[in-house]
């Protein structure tokens, strides 16, 4: 199995020094959908983010992240020249008390990502990274984000 050390990180209860320091030595960040991904910029060419997106969450107007895979996270990682990799769970909203990452699915994302040779090159949609496969088989351009179905879908 891939084995790493891991610390856990609260950005909205660290100053912005901290937040550059735990982002900036990170060989990979995993969060929910957020603010706090915007830290990418800090890290390292070739070290990775793993977003979970959340469906109908802001910005889902401006980036369709459900139709283009593309977040906020995803554009600031390509610039960084960090690979960016999402796990996008559209039965999930900002509006629940939690959010409850999907265990297997963010696992085998996990494994992926450490166990990937990090002097990957550029894709030409200027993204780093591997394409995911979608849980629901809808083709997305751009990021194509790791799909898991609608609430109630099949």
């Amino acid at each position: 199995g891939v084995t790493a050390p891991a610390r856990l990180v609260h950005c909205e209860d660290q100053p912005l020094r901290s937040q550059l320091s735990s982002f900036r030595g990170a060989r990979l960040a995993v969060g929910v959908e957020g603010a706090c991904l915007a830290n990418a910029l800090w890290m390292d060419p070739g070290s990775s983010v793993v977003e979970l997106g959340l469906g109908a969450s802001p910005p889902h107007e401006v980036l369709p992240k459900d139709d283009c895979g593309t977040t906020y996270a995803a554009l600031v990682a390509a610039a960084a020249g960090v690979d960016y990799h999402s796990l996008l769970d559209l039965s999930q909203n900002f509006r629940g008390a939690t959010v409850h990452v999907p265990l297997e699915p963010m696992r085998a994302l996990l494994v992926q990502v450490l166990s990937s040779n990090s002097s990957q090159q550029p894709r030409r949609d200027g993204l780093r990274g591997r394409p995911q496969e979608h849980l629901d088989g809808r083709a997305r351009p751009a990021v194509q984000p790791l799909m898991l179905p609608r609430a109630g879908a099949g």
